[in-house]
């Protein structure tokens, strides 16, 4: 017997609308679901002048931003930038990507007006979405973004390398990474120490570690000579506590600290830093006296 007409239309409209709905679960599912980002590899940076002057010493800074989220809840990317105005290079993790508008380290660039590169360490929603960055006031020669083995439960993560031009012909190497703080870490740790302690000086590795500094790990990447921590104890923040860090290979501390800021969940730690030069070597006195 056949259905009435109204029936028939009744039904063609539920299974349309499940249909609808099971292509739309698909659809947020595909999209919901964290990818890794490609590896990719550039020269020189966006917003980088042709010509800058070779530094022999210069300030860096790597800082956690949270996407911009202070701890009262609100973002806004302005107070962050305050925070690193004064420095030459700087390295960022916690960076968001956003369909509507530009990701949050060009944002960070446009305040400051410094070049900048969004190295992004994760896809979602078919746009790159979070990640780390560099910013910095010094040249870049090239740059890379090299993905860590991870589990994708606990997010993908990746190292930023670049080579920075200096004086005296010399090229200061940087690692700039985010590392798992749960079942990737240990890992992710080893292979980023191993790559620091590969680079030919002078080198810096920084961002967050999620490693304290008593972790037996971070003891014994420490302990590898040649290896500094310009920050080392602080009265505010001990070494044994910090998991955000920057290591030095090849270079000379002039100062470093540790800023407890409201802008991020994380504290923002800095050096000042510069090329060792020549050593310099004493140098017999000439006599004055008459047979001297």
């Amino acid at each position: 017997m056949a259905l009435p007409a109204y029936e028939r239309k009744h039904r063609r409209r539920r299974t349309i609308a499940i249909l609808l709905l099971v292509a739309l679960g698909v659809v947020a599912w595909i999209g919901g679901t964290r990818r890794r980002a490609e590896p990719r590899s550039g020269i020189g940076m966006p917003g980088q002048a042709t010509t800058a002057p070779a530094a022999t010493r210069f300030r860096i800074a790597a800082f956690n931003i949270q996407s911009g989220r202070g701890l009262d809840g609100k973002t806004d990317l302005s107070r962050t930038a305050k925070l690193l105005s004064s420095f030459d290079l700087i390295g960022l993790n916690e960076a968001q990507g956003s369909f509507s508008r530009p990701d949050q380290v060009e944002e960070l660039g446009r305040i400051l007006r410094m070049p900048r590169l969004f190295a992004p360490s994760e896809r979602r929603w078919w746009h790159d979405d979070f990640g780390n960055g560099l910013l910095s006031r010094l040249p870049v020669r090239h740059w890379s973004i090299e993905q860590l083995p991870g589990a994708p439960d606990s997010g993908y993560r990746s190292v930023v390398r670049a080579a920075v031009p200096l004086a005296d012909g010399q090229t200061l190497h940087v690692l700039i990474t985010h590392l798992d703080r749960t079942t990737d870490r240990l890992e992710q740790l080893r292979l980023v120490g191993e790559l620091f302690r590969s680079l030919r000086e002078p080198a810096v590795l920084m961002g967050d570690l999620n490693t304290r500094g008593d972790d037996p790990a971070m003891v014994e990447l420490l302990s590898v000579a040649g290896v500094v921590d310009p920050i080392g104890d602080t009265p505010r923040l001990p070494a044994k506590e910090r998991i955000d860090w920057i290591l030095t290979r090849g270079l000379r501390t002039i100062d470093g600290g540790v800023v407890i800021t409201t802008v991020s969940d994380h504290p923002l730690i800095w050096a000042e830093l510069e090329l060792p030069g020549e050593p310099e070597i004493e140098r017999p006195t000439l006599s004055t006296q008459p047979g001297g």
